[in-house]
């Protein structure tokens, strides 16, 4: 008889509605166990009869313990020890062997210390009663990092002058992406056409299981930002993107005030404690494509203006207090050499509190408005990546998508602070990507890029968004082929990421009206065939086009 079957109940510390102990014995996956939100919860199992055990297997939910210990017992009054680990993580899937093999009536599973903000979750667990699993254990090797290239999660590696991610078992990794992989459009105005399966499916397990069947069939191996969360549980590489209120709102113009630090602070804790531990996260991003450029992401072909926005802060704001410190550190306390590049003039710099404007008297005004998005830049980078090490040690930092450009200093601070350089970038440009290479010493990820037709399944007019338009599919799968080749050729990019995983609605976007072709899936979850065909070629070829570039 199994030992399964010989199990005569199964109790808990606690258990929620819906999510009761006996679930982790019964045979489907989609029912688990789920404790009170807090330590020191356990799961008891009782035995008709004295069993004999070598070990077991325990599959965790994201709810996952980071310590626990296994205890057996003959009678339920006298307990021993028979494992304890102390390296769990989301979603791990652990085989245990027990210390020496046991006979024992009760057995308890104590998790003693939670890896995530939430209780204890466990999908299933199994007994053997056989020899000991058989566990893969790391080679030692003389001179190897254990920690930065060996660990539990993905580092950098550079080989042969050429950049990847090394995954957590080893192996490099090029990243290629996938942006926006969800059910449902939820960008999309009510009550107009737009993407969504829902109802094909009985659950969302059943939907992310799918889909990342399908990616996977694609020839891609990461999910992107914007994606539903339910996918990030099915050991396929992700992508978090932490947001933080008023950023994007107040156009990087609040970063001063000490508040600033408790809103990251605060922005951190609720949004990466469930992370620290998740051996399946790439990294996280800062943002998307802030407004480094004051009042746009991108280069409108006027110079830097975050100044300008300082500028209009009332007297008394820590930011334009902040721009006296600027100019009084830039011009060394010389007002003289200020008066000399900027109007009106100064008896002391304290006089720009009074002022919202200033007029530049000749070109080095456009240094100085660079210099100053860098020292905005500083501020941010520094004060947020300093939180998310706090929160979360464990994972990479890759910057904050740039919308394809950015001021010389802000690319310097971000490379300063974060572990890779994040770009949206539709048109490959060997010079920018060498730039920001040359300016930060980072590798770059290209994070958004797409192709969209005119020829379209979807009804998408292409009015709005990203001007990367051609007339069929055809042309967009050249396009996607043309593309990648060119940055997979260049040593320090470490892959790249589609937007987006269906078209929008013909409608437009609620929040902005773009209505493009970027899809894959059109809105009735239809293939674009010639799109797909090159990306499985490419996606196939990708890693040893890559491994041959040259510096």
């Amino acid at each position: 008889m199994p030992v399964i079957d010989k199990i005569a109940r199964v109790s808990a510390s606690s258990e929620r509605k819906n999510h009761e102990a006996v679930y982790v014995i019964d045979a489907d996956r989609e029912l688990r166990w789920e404790s009170d939100w807090q330590d020191g919860e356990w799961l008891l199992f009782e035995f008709s009869q004295m069993v004999h055990l070598s070990g077991m297997e325990i599959q965790w939910e994201r709810a996952a313990a980071l310590k626990y210990r296994i205890s057996v017992s003959p009678d339920g009054v006298k307990w021993s020890k028979a494992a304890e680990v102390t390296d769990g993580y989301e979603e791990d899937i652990r085989r245990i062997n027990f210390d020496r093999p046991v006979d024992c009536r009760y057995l308890k599973v104590e998790c003693l210390e939670r890896a995530t903000e939430w209780g204890f979750s466990i999908i299933r667990i199994g007994f053997n009663n056989r020899k000991p699993y058989r566990i893969r254990k790391e080679k030692k090797t003389a001179g190897r990092r254990p920690v930065e290239s060996r660990g539990r999660f993905f580092t950098l590696q550079e080989k042969n002058g050429v950049y990847w991610f090394r995954s957590p078992d080893g192996g490099r990794f090029l990243s290629r992406g996938i942006n926006s992989v969800s059910n449902a459009d939820g960008a999309a105005r009510p009550d107009q056409p737009s993407y969504n399966v829902i109802s094909r499916y009985n659950n969302i397990r059943e939907w992310a299981v799918s889909t990342i069947r399908r990616m996977r069939k694609w020839g891609f191996n990461t999910v992107g930002s914007w994606s539903d969360i339910a996918i990030h549980n099915f050991n396929m590489p992700f992508t978090v993107l932490i947001t933080v209120p008023g950023v994007h709102e107040k156009k990087m113009t609040d970063i001063f005030n000490p508040g600033f630090e408790t809103m990251i602070a605060e922005a951190c804790i609720s949004q990466l404690d469930r992370y620290r531990n998740a051996r399946y996260l790439l990294g996280y991003f800062i943002e998307n494509e802030l407004a480094w450029y004051g009042d746009f992401p991108w280069y409108t072909g006027h110079a830097s203006t975050l100044l300008w926005e300082y500028m209009k802060l009332p007297a008394g704001s820590c930011g334009k207090k902040r721009v006296i410190d600027f100019f009084r550190d830039l011009y060394k306390g010389d007002v003289n050499g200020f008066n000399r590049v900027w109007e009106p003039g100064l008896e002391d710099f304290s006089g720009l509190l009074d002022i919202t404007e200033l007029h530049a008297k000749q070109d080095a005004v456009y240094q100085d408005l660079n210099r100053f998005a860098g020292y905005v830049a500083e501020r941010y980078f520094s004060v947020i990546v300093k939180q998310i090490r706090e929160c979360d040690p464990n994972h990479l930092i890759l910057g904050c998508r740039f919308a394809d450009n950015a001021p010389d200093p802000v690319f310097i601070a971000c490379g300063r602070h974060c572990d890779v350089i994040s770009l949206n970038c539709y048109h490959p440009d060997i010079n920018l990507f060498g730039r920001i290479r040359k300016l930060t010493n980072r590798p770059i990820l290209v994070t958004e890029f797409s192709l969209r037709a005119m020829e379209n399944s979807s009804g998408n007019r292409n009015s709005k968004g990203a001007k990367v338009t051609v007339p069929t599919q055809n042309d967009r799968a050249a396009g996607f082929i043309k593309y990648v080749s060119r940055i997979l050729g260049i040593p320090y990019v470490l892959g790249y990421h589609w937007f987006q995983y269906f078209d929008q609605s013909p409608s437009g976007r609620f929040f902005d009206g773009e209505d493009s072709n970027f899809g894959i899936l059109d809105i009735h979850d239809r293939e674009y065939s010639p799109l797909v065909r090159a990306m499985k070629r490419m996606n196939s070829r990708a890693e040893s086009i890559h491994a041959k570039c040259r510096k």
